[in-house]
Parts: C-alpha cells; sequence; structure tokens
C-alpha cells in the first residue's frame, strides 16, 4: 500500500489512500484513509476517518468528526457538533442534532435526537421514533410509536393503538408490541 500525503486548497480524485490535507474542498470517488479539510466529500465510499467541517458520502464506515456529517449510510461513529444526518446509521451518533431518516441501529446522544425507525438507545432533551421503536429512551420528552421499548423522561408520549390516557405519562412509559415475529 502506498500512502499519499496531499495538501491542497482543492484535492479530487477518483481513489484517495492515505492522508489527504485539503485546505477547502477534498472530493474523492472512494476513500481509502483520512481526509481533513473544510469540506470532505466521498461520492460512493469512505473508509477510515474523515475530520472537518462538513463531512459527507454515500457510505461512510469508519469515523467522522465535524461540524456536520451527511452521509447517505453510516456505519462506525460520527461525532458532529452541530449535526449527523444518516439515511440509515449503524454506530454511535454524538452531537447537538442527530437524525436518522430511516433505520438506526445503535445509540443517538445529543439535544435532539430522531429516527424513522430504530433498534438501540436515544439521550436526549428531545428523543423522536415516528414508526417503530426496540430500545430505550432516555432524556426530556421522549415519543415513539410501535415496538417493544422503555422510556424514562420528564414526559413519555407513545402512539399506536392503546386508550388515550396510555398514549402520554410523566417519568415511565412503556410498550409491549402485539407483533408475532
Amino acid at each position: 500500500m502506498t500512502a499519499i500525503l496531499t495538501a491542497d486548497l482543492k484535492n479530487k480524485s477518483d481513489l484517495q489512500k492515505g492522508i489527504n490535507l485539503g485546505i477547502l474542498v477534498n472530493e474523492a470517488y472512494v476513500l481509502r484513509g483520512v481526509q481533513v479539510g473544510g469540506l470532505n466529500c466521498a461520492e460512493k465510499s469512505s473508509y477510515g476517518m474523515q475530520v472537518g467541517g462538513f463531512n459527507g458520502a454515500e457510505e461512510s464506515i469508519g469515523v467522522q468528526v465535524g461540524l456536520g456529517n451527511i452521509p447517505e449510510e453510516s456505519i462506525g461513529v460520527q461525532v458532529g457538533l452541530l449535526l449527523n444526518e444518516t439515511g440509515k446509521s449503524k454506530g454511535v451518533q454524538v452531537g447537538l442534532g442527530n437524525i436518522t431518516k430511516e433505520s438506526n441501529y445503535g445509540v443517538q446522544v445529543g439535544l435532539v435526537n430522531g429516527a424513522e425507525e430504530s433498534r438501540g438507545a436515544q439521550a436526549g432533551l428531545v428523543n423522536i421514533v415516528v414508526k417503530e421503536l426496540k430500545g430505550l429512551q432516555v432524556g426530556g420528552i421522549c415519543y415513539a410509536g410501535e415496538g417493544d421499548y422503555f422510556q424514562l423522561g420528564v414526559l413519555t408520549l407513545r402512539n399506536g393503538e392503546r386508550p388515550w390516557y396510555a398514549k402520554f405519562s410523566p417519568l415511565i412509559g412503556y410498550s409491549k408490541s402485539k407483533k408475532k415475529e
């Protein structure tokens, strides 16, 4: 394996291996290594680490650290000062806002956490799982649709087929799915 160290205002290549330092923009079709810069982008896949202002990839396998991380799919760790937003996430998201548009398998820790579906845990001031949660929510306001879950929060909200008075409670919320898998 050949390690490449580059430093430029703007770097663009089909395959980046090694360490890439870009002051403004780093672009690669496939990244295998480390990107450090203002805006890091792997058009297809990122295997390794992206550190910068904003990091993006179709598929990120590894670590992303920045103000914002916006891959289509993340497998690994995302640390975003402002935002982590993915289509699918498997791993850990830590930031002020963590949004998974489809499925989240792992842990979200932040001020606001949201997912369409989640298998794992959310810890934050506001935790939302729109459709189905199998796991745990801990925080100020916890909302979940269907699923098997436990909620611990100032206000816990549950959706689904249940009487209106069973859809909210202070401190503790619980749901046991009626689905047979």
